[in-house]
């Protein structure tokens, strides 16, 4: 739960760029349907997976307790 109390700071309307990449950016506003996200190491598939949930949180599709 502690983790996604950071990503509140994130979610009300807040601008979030970490610099993604375009295939990047594609894969986190993809919604629609599942993604397999695979990469080599440091490729940032951490940061898609999490750029993912605050962009399903921005866009109010899901909250933060579900």
């Amino acid at each position: 739960m502690a983790a996604f109390a950071i990503l509140l700071k994130f979610v009300p309307g807040r601008s979030f760029n970490m610099g993604h990449t375009p295939l990047q950016k594609e894969a986190i506003e993809t919604i629609d349907k599942s993604l397999v996200v695979t990469a080599g190491a440091g490729a940032g598939k951490t940061r898609i997976l999490v750029g993912r949930i605050i962009y399903i949180l921005q866009q109010g599709l899901a909250s933060i307790d579900e």
